[in-house]
């Protein structure tokens, strides 16, 4: 049967969990470490007059879990205890319209020895461009600035330098900050508040507040009415 035929249970069956699992089972386990068609957000804050709504909860085919109930900051320092991961491209936001808005981040790394310092690379929109989707699509042809850039992994990218779109994180910054590998460039200004999965958190806690507030205020003046 020709995989276009396939339906997309069918290549996750077929093909993606096989090269996930192995030949042998020597790499990802599928009872512990493989979980398919995961939620794991709770759907963007739609806020429209006085309402109040949730968006569409984001799915993942495929979410892999390092060990079983480790938090997510220990995975990072275990990949930067045993792997040199030396250089993190930061994408814009939209680059996998429209099937989500979230910034995605490219992790370059070796394995065999531990991380010393990061270098981030911001890469831009194009000229003209807001944003990207389906018929306008990121091209490899927009990463000619940081092959440029790039240098060499065997001197330890001697020739990099600090400019407006790279900059570098020494490993002591990163535990200082408890493992967030998400920095945002230093060297432009706060263009806005954020991305909303990074707001909504503080987001929730305003509407709590203001929600507590009203219900004191309420209780206030039905004493005073009382009296």
């Amino acid at each position: 049967m020709h995989k276009k035929a396939l339906t997309e249970a069918d290549i996750r069956t077929k093909f993606i969990t096989p090269a996930l699992v192995g030949v042998n089972g020597d790499k990802w386990d599928l009872l512990t470490q493989i979980r398919e068609e995961v939620y794991f957000t709770k759907g963007r804050v739609i806020v429209r007059g006085k309402t109040v709504k949730r968006g569409v909860a984001r799915r993942a085919d495929y979410i892999l879990v390092y060990k079983p109930n480790l938090p997510l900051a220990r995975i990072k320092e275990a990949l930067l205890t045993d792997c040199n991961l030396h250089s993190i491209v930061r994408l814009p936001n939209g680059v996998f319209n429209p099937y989500t808005s979230i910034r995605t981040n490219l992790l370059f790394f070796t394995k065999g020895r531990p991380t010393t310092e990061i270098w981030y690379y911001e890469h831009p929109y194009p000229p003209g461009a807001k944003s990207y989707n389906k018929g306008k699509p990121i091209r490899i042809e927009e990463f000619a600035a940081e092959r440029a850039w790039w240098g060499s992994e065997q001197d330890g990218f001697a020739a990099r330098v600090e400019n407006e779109r790279a900059w570098r994180v020494s490993i002591d910054q990163i535990k200082a900050g408890g493992f967030n590998l998400d920095l945002k460039n230093p060297h432009q200004a706060d263009d806005g508040p954020g991305d909303l999965e990074h707001l909504l958190p503080e987001y929730e806690r305003l509407l709590a507040q203001i929600a507590e507030t009203r219900n004191a205020l309420k209780t206030q003046l039905m004493e005073a009415l009382n009296r």
